[in-house]
């Protein structure tokens, strides 16, 4: 009897996925065991949430290890590799297999049709964990671990570029457009200003004279109130 297997942390993302898949088919395998008539609706309803479970979760679990670790196994073992042929071979039987959940076309039993789903899949994590996973921990090395415990946490993000060491050109580089981007920071920015309709200006000699002429005073009636007026002499004829 083999002991519990001691999981790398870093490879704890996916061995979670394979603890819920085992539950749903544990579900699946209670429901159809025994000898005991079955109802249809009920099986055809657990079957439609195996296949949504599937297609919103395993199938992504799927998709990230079929991104980040079949190419490192490819790597580290080779592409004809035990290994590879039986991960690509297992999705390919359980994606086939969760679509005959589903499929109005296929008259299979549903019985059948869900005991054949949960044993393979079960089997199918079984493999995962004992051979696969085991094989990817004792052979990379911790680094390598590292970035693929980033990878399966970080999921499809890019991970940061490393920072690249700078040579003298490189140097000289960044200090040319240091010292553009002040030139250009120093320019005068032209002032937005509305249309106006230009005003012809004075020359400034007139503009001196015209302040110091003094204003022209109107002259007073000649009969205001309270004033004498000068009778002319009456001429007598001859």
């Amino acid at each position: 009897m083999t002991g519990p297997i001691r999981r790398d942390a870093r490879l704890f993302p996916l061995s979670h996925d394979h603890h819920l898949a085992l539950a749903r088919a544990r579900e699946a395998t209670l429901a159809v065991d025994g000898t005991a008539p079955h109802d249809p609706a009920a099986l055809t309803a657990l079957a439609e949430r195996c296949a949504a479970y599937f297609a919103e979760h395993l199938e992504a679990h799927f998709k990230r290890e079929e991104k980040h670790l079949l190419p490192v196994t490819v790597a580290r073992f080779g592409r004809d590799d035990d290994l590879v042929t039986r991960v690509k071979d297992d999705h390919a039987m359980v994606r086939k297999l969760t679509k005959r959940l589903t499929d109005p076309k296929d008259k299979a039993p549903m019985v059948g049709r869900l005991a054949a789903w949960a044993k393979t899949l079960v089997d199918h994590v079984r493999f995962e964990e004992r051979e696969w996973f085991e094989a990817l921990q004792n052979s990379l090395s911790p680094k390598e671990l590292d970035r693929l415990g980033r990878l399966l946490t970080n999921g499809d993000r890019p991970e940061p570029a490393a920072p690249k060491p700078k040579t003298a050109a490189a140097r000289k580089s960044v200090a040319e457009r240091t010292v553009a981007e002040k030139t250009v920071a120093k320019r005068p920015v032209a002032k937005k200003t509305a249309a106006k309709k230009a005003v012809p200006k004075q020359p400034a000699s007139k503009a001196r004279k015209a302040a110091t002429k003094p204003a022209r005073t109107p002259k007073r009636p000649a009969t205001a109130a309270g004033t004498r007026v000068r009778a002319k002499p009456v001429r007598k004829g001859r």
